[in-house]
């Protein structure tokens, strides 16, 4: 289990980092284009295959 954990953790902080660097793009677009909005919002929805 303690290997899990240090993946798991390092991992964790990281999405972490990245909903407050979403949240900082979607705050400066959420009212000035809907379009780069959309850039900074994270879903659960799988990502598109690559190409497309």
């Amino acid at each position: 289990m303690a290997r899990a954990d240090a993946r798991i953790q390092p991992g964790n902080a990281l999405y972490n980092e990245l909903i407050d660097l979403c949240a900082i793009g979607k705050a400066r677009y959420a009212t000035t284009g809907a379009r780069k909005y959309e850039d900074y919002a994270v879903t659960d929805a799988p990502a598109p295959p690559a190409g497309l």
